[in-house]
């Protein structure tokens, strides 16, 4: 399994309508044939069809696109499931009249790849594949808060004003004063309240330096409160004490290369609660090397996950490799093996069935782990439908194997995983593969993300009112999370 940003990391566009041709694109054998002494057009042919046909094997076939058959030949190599982008002989030249440059290739690549039905194997433009790179150390300027919308005058598909929906430690944002639930009514006496969010949203943005003059509510009392726009670096981690010397920690995502040190902090502040609530909810993932790494912080040791994975390492055949993630005393361990041809694979509403331990055993590779500083005490993790791939990964196993307890609603469903390439291709493009399927620890596969989504489903279903922020009195999930943690302490004890 390739990890690093040399190779490849482990880890989501509208193409252009094809120009019309004035001359049909034809074959190499043809244009070989008209250049190298084809055979006289019989005379019976009619003379109209005859000049047709010479015209045709006289054009010279228009050359192939570097750029697009790079784009192409990785999506083959790599690809969970190439035989779904079409026959690789004819998709590698289908477009080779159409592409004028590196855009056309980037566009009709992607034309191709969309046909899996898999929108997260796709080539990036290079801004967005600029932002993607971003994300492993996340820069803002402005306040340091996260926006949502005004739920009081909200309704799905038409939401209305701004209110803050995180707040990050250390931010311009917690130094003015602002908590999350915030609802800013104004800014430098800017009425907000009845513009849509995002044009209210656009309207706190400034260059760093300047002051805002906010009117805000906080549970129904108007504070005028003045903040500097500035320059951070927005963490991915972020935490409060709860009632009861519980302890409240949410994950924002698992694309913040510094993310378990956030988390580890996040522990440490927290060394005496005696339980956990771990926020999920709307964690879309990110890499796998950096979930796992936060789960150590988390779980004991045991199984984390098992893979099927494409084989990289075979170029002649598209074959598989099956696998198992193990958290260890000494570190993270992944053991890989060749499949045979005995391997079933079950796709439907029970989730696919998977035989993992029918070939010999390839190789073994170990990361380092961190402390776990979580030790025995209760874990809660909040999920809904926007927890996805890794945050899927880390609520599998801690649930599975760390006893974790889940609450919220059913998960996203994204049992795949992707690689990322963003290095040698064309014109600062990147290319996203999936190529790997996974599993948590009791065999649940969460799904495809696509045609058939399972996602993981929490012990005790809750749902939170429309627009509810985490944290908030209206948050019942995080109600119910912190009265579960309760009931496992007073059995206890």
């Amino acid at each position: 399994m390739a990890t690093g940003n040399d190779q490849s990391m482990k880890q989501t566009d509208q193409v252009s309508k094809p120009s019309p041709l004035r001359n049909a694109q034809i074959s190499h054998s043809v244009w070989q044939e008209a250049y190298e002494g084809a055979p006289a057009i019989a005379a019976v042919v009619p003379k109209a069809a005859a000049t047709e046909q010479l015209a045709a094997k006289l054009a010279k076939p228009c050359s192939p696109s570097p750029a697009y058959q790079k784009f192409i030949d990785l999506a083959l190599s790599e690809s969970y499931a190439p035989e779904t982008f079409g026959d690789p002989k004819k998709i590698r030249h289908e477009f080779d009249c159409q592409i004028n440059n590196v855009n056309d290739a980037i566009n009709y690549a992607n034309q191709v790849l969309s046909r899996s039905g898999d929108s997260y194997t796709q080539i990036l433009l290079p801004a967005a594949n600029q932002a993607r790179v971003d994300t492993a150390d996340p820069n803002g300027t402005g306040f340091g808060i996260e926006t949502t919308f005004d739920a009081r005058n909200s309704s799905p598909g038409n939401n209305h004003g701004v209110a803050i929906y995180r707040t990050y430690s250390d931010s311009p944002a917690t130094q003015a004063g602002l908590k999350t639930g915030d609802i800013i009514l104004s800014v430098d006496s800017q009425d907000l309240t009845q513009l849509s969010f995002d044009d209210a949203d656009a309207k706190l943005n400034d260059p760093a330096g300047s002051v805002a003059h906010l009117l805000v509510e906080r549970n129904g009392e108007r504070l005028s409160i003045d903040a500097v726009r500035k320059d951070y670096h927005r963490p991915s981690v972020s935490d409060v004490s709860l009632p009861d010397n519980l302890a409240y920690i949410s994950i924002e995502d698992f694309r913040n290369a510094h993310g378990a040190e956030q988390l580890r902090a996040a522990l440490l502040k927290h060394k005496d609660a005696k339980g956990f609530v771990i926020d999920l909810r709307d964690n879309g993932g990110g890499n796998i090397d950096e979930s796992n790494l936060a789960l150590s912080e988390v779980m004991k040791n045991g199984p984390i996950m098992k893979v099927r994975e494409r084989n990289l390492d075979d170029k002649d055949h598209v074959s598989y490799l099956s696998g198992s993630y193990e958290l260890t005393p000494n570190g993270i361990v992944l053991s890989e093996k060749a499949e045979n041809s005995q391997s079933t694979f079950q796709i439907g509403s029970t989730n696919e069935v998977v035989t993992f331990d029918n070939g010999p055993q390839l190789k073994q590779e170990v990361w380092g782990r961190m402390q776990n500083l979580v030790g025995d005490r209760p874990v809660v993790i909040l999920i809904n439908g926007g927890t996805a791939s890794a945050a899927e990964i880390f609520t599998g196993a801690e649930h599975d194997t760390g006893d974790g307890r889940t609450i919220g609603t059913t998960s996203y469903g994204k049992g795949i995983g992707g690689l990322y390439t963003s290095k040698k291709l064309p014109a600062g493009a990147g290319e996203v593969v999936t190529y790997m399927r996974y599993f948590t620890p009791s065999g649940l596969w969460p799904g495809d993300a696509a045609k058939h989504r399972y996602g993981l489903k929490p012990d005790v279903e809750v749902f939170n009112p429309y627009g509810a922020i985490p944290t908030t009195a209206a948050d019942v999930q995080l109600i119910a999370a912190e009265n579960d943690l309760k009931n496992t302490l007073r059995k206890r004890n």
